[in-house]
Order: C-alpha cells, then sequence, then structure tokens
C-alpha cells in the first residue's frame, strides 16, 4: 500500500472527481506537479502536516494499492525528486490524476473505500493479495 496524506475540506471533490493533480502545488512552491505518495502512513501525514500552505486543517490519509494502480498508470510514475537520495525511496510522483475508484481512506489500519462501503482490515487479505498496511 502507498499513502497519501490530504485535508478534510478536499474530500468530497476526491470522491466526485479522484485525486487530481493541482498547477502549481497546492501545498508546496518550486515542487513538480503530481499525486505524492509514501511508503507509510505516518511519513504521508507528516508531509501534509508540514506542507507550506498548511493551515491546521483536518488531515486524512488515503492509501492505494500500488499494483492496481499501475496496471492502468504503468509507466507514470517516478520516485520522488525532492526525497530519492542515496537508494533510500519512500516516496513516489504520479504524473496522473488517479481516480477514485483506486482510493482508500485509511483510519487506524482500516482502508474504506471511497467508492463503495467496503472496508478492508490490516488482516484481511485484499483481491489482490496485499493487506491495508
Amino acid at each position: 500500500m502507498l499513502f497519501h496524506a490530504t485535508y478534510k475540506t478536499h474530500m468530497q471533490s476526491i470522491k466526485d472527481r479522484g485525486l487530481l493533480i493541482k498547477q502549481p502545488s497546492a501545498n508546496w512552491d518550486d515542487v513538480e506537479p503530481g499525486n505524492y505518495f509514501a511508503n507509510d502512513p505516518d511519513i504521508a501525514y507528516s508531509f501534509a502536516e508540514s506542507a507550506e500552505k498548511y493551515n491546521d486543517e483536518e488531515i486524512v490519509i488515503l492509501a492505494i494499492d500500488e499494483s492496481e494502480v499501475m496496471k492502468e498508470l504503468s509507466g507514470k510514475f517516478t520516485y520522488d525528486p525532492q526525497i530519492y537520495d542515496d537508494g533510500d525511496v519512500y516516496s513516489v510522483r504520479f504524473t496522473e490524476n488517479i481516480p477514485s475508484a483506486y482510493l482508500y481512506e485509511y483510519v487506524n489500519g482500516l482502508c474504506r473505500s471511497l467508492s463503495t462501503k467496503k472496508t478492508i482490515s490490516r488482516s484481511e487479505e485484499r483481491r489482490v493479495g496485499k493487506e491495508c498496511r
């Protein structure tokens, strides 16, 4: 799983239209456009919390199963150019919008699909064989 942090005020738009790339970045100056994901929900949260344009809004963590997304967006992601250093990769950048069908809201180890009511626990295997963690 990969994790993306956003703000609660954006959730309805994300549910309706997916995770859209904003140009320029909605949260950072001088950042290449894209949807950024971390391999850990705490890292994703810290990205949103330390954003230059953060104003104490409630932070929401989204998750994607990268193997599902790669089927559709193969070749449309890169390692995060702001972080990739010495082979320690924990953040990636998708260079396309991500439809809400691929997104899950992550809360306390549970993933709930944005497009259905399905909830996936850490211990329940996803249909592609990955756990929600």
